[in-house]
């Protein structure tokens, strides 16, 4: 079915609580712009793979994850990502703090950044 999605710009993502892993078809949505997670309270991770995939994104907000402890080494490579938000996700929101928290290398290259604590 996220095959024939293949030209979706943007794509919100809500209220599945018992969603663990979002699926690695995403990496399909070539021409997604915008990703919104919310309302996932099981949500673990991101798709390694799947995170890599969207190479047009540019934005990328996540809200209300308390199980949501890290984010993938792929973020690293969406190079278009010009927005990162995550809210409610205060481990996830401390990795991700400027300079020093675990996860920023991987954040690092976003110009804007909203952390919300």
């Amino acid at each position: 079915m996220v095959k024939s999605l293949a030209n979706l710009k943007y794509l919100k993502i809500s209220g599945l609580c018992n969603l663990k892993e979002l699926p690695s078809s995403l990496a399909s949505l070539n021409a997604l712009k915008s990703l919104e997670i919310e309302s996932c309270y099981a949500l673990e991770s991101l798709p390694e793979e799947g995170v890599k995939g969207l190479t047009s994104l540019t934005e990328l907000s996540i809200f209300c994850y308390e199980m949501l402890k890290c984010l993938r080494e792929g973020l690293q490579h969406l190079t278009a990502l010009t927005s990162l938000s995550i809210s409610r996700s205060p481990i996830l929101e401390k990795r991700c703090e400027k300079g020093i928290g675990e996860d920023w290398h991987k954040i690092a290259h976003i110009p804007y950044l909203k952390l919300h604590e």
